[in-house]
């Protein structure tokens, strides 16, 4: 197999067993002075040092590599188990970073001894767990995390729009939607966030998923397969931009009635390099467009519609749509648009990454107990996704001097980066019953 990227790493296993699997179609290993192609391979022993790093190279058609990390350790005290599992992302030749992680609601991401998010350096590093593993067993592409699920908006017409990531279920082989899990997480956020227990019955709405994937196989084609075929799509084409089906007339598993469309959006000036701005810009419209127009179903009868967004993680692509929808629909300006589209459920567990536990009210400055905060990756001018979002703002409100630089929302806008994470205790549909 010729590949379009490579990039060399080592692995440092500890005193730990680690097993590296590739889950990303076209992508392999070749460990250090071996041509032979691996989609997997494990290296080093339980309760022994290694000599010394394991050298490998990854090879992929795709920028990103989606792969399961799997660690064997000797078993702890305090509720530690053997394995742990955790997600990451290997971007060979990566301009901004070369590997991240990418953890999942099932996975432990405090196997890895470097701090969670993206990293610049080729070196993986591999400790015995610092937490207990969360319950469940880990799925083999990214599954639904609840603990991220937000609703973002909620329209007078009867619309929803909530962000989250994949809605994929947690197994290893074989997932797919489970629409009615979804429909509970739904209607959990929804009365937990507006305080009302109107949240419509399975089949009586129908239910819009917009991912935000890259459909290459290299990339995340097999993740957007898993997620389109559940919706009865036999091929990534038949959902580019467009809705499958064409209408949400037939009830899918569980008897959801439901459309899925994927938007392949990323940051401007990242990559993949094709998409841009214009893109990112018609997504943040169109979303506004649909939230404000009532559906009807087959009888010509208004049908309330909820919208699902999300990329694979829920982190990065949905923040800078979301922050975006913010802006457009409600004109609101730069840093609130930024901290509400980043902000989230309070997490009852740190969960590393992007993801801020704790985070404080903007105008009392008191711990807020109900929200936190899920950032888009890196700061200033190292993150293409807070420049697209300062782009998006000077683009849709015609700004061309005096126009916001990344550093506008470089950390965060609303405390000028002195290194606390702030959130509003309110959001544009904020109601008396909403606490």
């Amino acid at each position: 197999m010729s590949t379009s990227f490579k990039q060399d790493y080592t692995l440092d296993p500890g005193k730990n067993q680690v097993t590296l699997t590739i889950l990303s179609l076209d992508a392999y290993f070749t460990l250090d002075g071996d041509t032979n192609q691996l989609q997997t391979f494990t290296y080093g022993e339980k309760g022994k040092d290694q000599p010394k790093p394991q050298k490998f190279t990854v090879h992929s058609d795709g920028q990103y590599v989606l792969t399961m990390v799997k660690t064997q350790y000797e078993n702890l005290t305090g509720g530690a188990t053997s394995p742990s599992y955790c997600h990451l992302y290997f971007k060979p030749e990566g301009a901004n970073w070369l590997w991240s992680t990418d953890v999942q609601a099932s996975d432990n991401s405090t196997i890895f001894a470097a701090k969670q998010g993206e990293h610049t350096n080729n070196s993986i590093v591999i400790q015995v767990p610092t937490e207990a593993n969360p319950p469940g067993l880990p799925s083999g592409l990214p599954s639904l995390n609840s603990s991220i699920v937000f609703l973002l908006d909620k329209n007078t017409n009867g619309n929803l729009l909530f962000r989250g990531n994949v809605p994929l279920n947690d197994q290893m082989t074989g997932q797919s939607v489970d629409f009615t899990n979804l429909h509970q997480v739904l209607k959990e956020k929804y009365e937990f966030q507006t305080g009302l227990s109107d949240f419509p019955a399975i089949g009586t709405y129908i239910l819009r998923d917009i991912a935000f994937l890259d459909p290459d196989p290299a990339g995340e084609g097999n993740i957007l397969m898993a997620e389109i075929a559940s919706f009865g799509a036999t091929a990534t084409s038949q959902v580019n931009q467009t809705w499958y089906p064409e209408t949400a007339s037939l009830p899918l598993s569980g008897g959801m009635l439901g459309q899925v469309a994927n938007w392949d959006v990323e940051p401007t000036g990242g990559s993949p390099a094709h998409t841009n701005l214009n893109l990112d810009v018609e997504v943040v419209k169109n979303l506004s467009d649909w939230m404000n127009t009532p559906l009807q179903n087959a009888a010509g009868n208004t049908i309330q519609t909820v919208y699902y967004i999300h990329c694979s993680s829920g982190h990065d692509r949905t923040g800078m749509i979301a922050a975006g929808y913010l802006m457009y629909n409600y004109q609101m300006d730069l840093s609130d648009a930024y901290i509400l589209g980043t902000t989230i459920n309070k997490l009852t567990v740190p969960m590393g990454g992007n993801l801020i536990q704790n985070c404080y009210d903007v105008t009392s400055k008191d711990e807020d107990a109900l929200r936190s905060r899920c950032f888009v990756a890196g700061t200033g001018s190292a993150s293409p996704y807070n420049n697209t979002i300062v782009a998006m703002y000077n683009t849709l409100n015609k700004v061309t001097d005096g126009a916001f630089s990344e550093t506008a929302i470089s950390g965060d806008p609303a405390i000028g980066n002195t290194g606390t994470t702030y959130v509003h205790a309110y959001y544009p549909w904020h109601t008396s019953t909403d606490s």
